[in-house]
């Protein structure tokens, strides 16, 4: 049984009922859906909620929409449905407490955890608010909710928990991230005649010496992550492609930051008499609470009568809330109560999904 005892609420959920969220979570996890493969995924929410009497609607991204009448306000749960790889052929099992992992692979955690909560949290609660859900796709790679039809969301205000970190924890803070693509272009020649060459690794290893990575400032990180080119190892790379970004709590900021970045490739690629190609996209918009906010306010009192301890955070990650944030819905991110995502060793305390699923009811329930 888990039980955890405070001043108000006592979070209870009997055998069976552990049983049967941890089998739901059991259930979910086995289902392939790396991102742009979660078909699988949503069929099956979309048969759960039938099940339950709920009629849901599956835009044409992939995205799944419900709204479940009740009593009181409009509020908005979502969780994502993909997760990253190595994501397939999942085989959890339960040791010393916790759900892992049993093989070579993520365990699905981020974000099925939530997934499991919410669908367990409609199926228990009685007397609910007018509740709408929306379960997305592609969250870890390009963001499927984007694409959603927002006029359709009546609610000013929900819930996502897509953080991974102990259960209480409150995101304040998510930065604006900017994905860089960078094509460095020179010349060609065999390995043999690099003075007829451009090489365009040189170009490509001078810009990087000359650009500050990592931590710019407590606002903002710049990263490249990923490096490709060259056609053959004995020829001079006529062509180096770079992926990266740049994330930052002050948009200003960041702007500067791409400016010299773009600036020193340009620099370093003209001295070569080579050529650059640089491009940039907003992956996505930053957003800031204040703890004084009333729906912060609101979701902190939920957990505190849970028995929770509150973990205000400023996180350097984004999720789907910054997307929901920009339209104007103020979906607040907690803790998930998860550990070491997107990594085999990704696990989750049986008792956390018991208490996640509470955490959802109380904000759901009229």
């Amino acid at each position: 049984m888990l039980t955890l005892r405070q001043k108000t609420v006592i979070i209870s959920m009997d055998k069976m009922e552990e049983n049967e969220i941890i089998n739901l979570f059991f259930k979910l996890v086995r289902i392939d859906s790396p991102s742009g493969d979660e078909s699988k995924m949503g069929k099956f929410v979309m048969d759960y909620l039938s099940d339950l009497g709920i009629k849901s609607n599956q835009d044409a991204r992939g995205n799944i929409y419900a709204f479940m009448a009740g009593k009181g306000g409009n509020v908005l749960v979502s969780a994502h449905l993909d997760t990253v790889e190595p994501g397939r052929g999942i085989k959890p099992v339960i040791k010393g407490g916790y759900i892992i992992s049993s093989g070579s692979t993520i365990l699905g955690a981020d974000n099925k955890v939530s997934v499991a909560a919410i669908l367990y949290a409609i199926k228990k609660t009685k007397h609910i608010k007018n509740v709408e859900l929306l379960f997305t796709v592609a969250e870890e790679t390009d963001s499927g909710v984007k694409d959603f039809d927002f006029k359709i969301i009546k609610s000013k205000k929900g819930l996502i928990a897509d953080r991974s970190d102990k259960l209480g924890t409150i995101v304040l803070a998510s930065p604006f991230i900017e994905n860089l693509y960078v094509e460095v272009q020179g010349k060609g020649a065999h390995a043999g005649l690099p003075e007829k060459a451009v090489n365009a690794l040189t170009m490509t290893v001078n810009s990087l010496a000359k650009t500050r990575w990592g931590r710019i400032s407590q606002k903002t990180t710049t990263n490249i992550g990923l490096i490709s080119g060259g056609t053959a190892m004995n020829s001079v790379p006529d062509r180096i492609e770079l992926q990266g970004e740049i994330r930052s709590f002050n948009k200003d900021e960041l702007i500067k930051q791409r400016i010299l970045v773009e600036k020193v490739f340009q620099n370093e690629s003209e001295k070569l008499k080579g050529n650059i190609s640089f491009r940039t996209s907003r992956y996505c918009n930053g957003y800031n609470y204040k703890k004084n906010d009333r729906h912060v306010l609101d979701i902190a009192g939920i957990l505190k009568r849970l028995g929770f301890a509150i973990n205000y955070q400023v996180a350097f990650g984004g999720s789907d809330a910054n997307y929901f944030v920009e339209k104007g819905i103020n979906v607040v991110n907690i803790g998930d109560g998860t550990k070491d995502p997107h990594t085999t060793k990704e696990r989750v305390k049986i008792g956390d999904l018991g208490k996640l699923v509470e955490i959802y009811s109380e904000y759901i329930k009229a």
